[in-house]
């Protein structure tokens, strides 16, 4: 009964711990990724403004599609349950893009309007793709945290269960040894 008992929650511990590392930890460290380059994308965009360098625009375009190939690692977890705002967050990052470019088409125009208009459309999507991702790693630690504390209780609870049912198998077999003897 013990081997049994103790089987089954070890089982139970080990479905938790693969769900805090294939899940939580997974979402929490592709969620930081996408963050760095979310920041390194839209610093390489201020950059071309400023500079009007193809370099820059390049390497606003690699980040984009790093930035999609890391989205497709969360979503590939199917973890939507979980996190609601994940297609959300794609539609942000395509209407960052979407504003980015155009906003640079209008960089040089005399519709200065325009321009100002989609940078601020820029500007929002960015800080709602940021706000998503902060939310992401929160609730990821969250849940991590959670279940880290629950492989607690469940090993305080087998402790006492298979302590206890020892010392009845203890009590059981003074017992009967006794009553053999006598």
């Amino acid at each position: 009964i013990i081997s049994i008992f103790t089987l089954y929650r070890l089982n139970q511990v080990n479905k938790i711990n693969k769900e805090i590392i294939t899940i939580d930890i997974a979402v929490n460290n592709v969620a930081n990724e996408l963050n760095d380059i979310l920041l390194a994308q839209e610093s390489y965009g201020q950059r071309y403004m400023i500079l009007r360098s193809q370099d820059m625009l390049s390497l606003f375009w690699k980040r984009d599609q790093e930035f999609n190939t890391n989205f497709q690692k969360i979503i590939d977890l199917r973890i939507d349950k979980q996190f609601p705002s994940l297609p959300a967050l794609g539609q942000y990052h395509y209407d960052y893009n979407k504003f980015f470019q155009t906003g640079i088409t209008y960089l040089d125009s005399v519709e200065s309007q325009s321009y100002v208009l989609a940078d601020s459309l820029r500007k929002n999507a960015f800080n709602k793709q940021v706000d998503l991702l902060n939310t992401l790693i929160t609730i990821s630690r969250k849940k991590q945290m959670e279940k880290t504390e629950q492989i607690a209780s469940l090993g305080h609870a087998t402790y006492r269960t298979v302590l206890l049912i020892s010392i009845l198998g203890i009590i059981l077999v003074l017992g009967i040894s006794g009553a053999i003897t006598h």
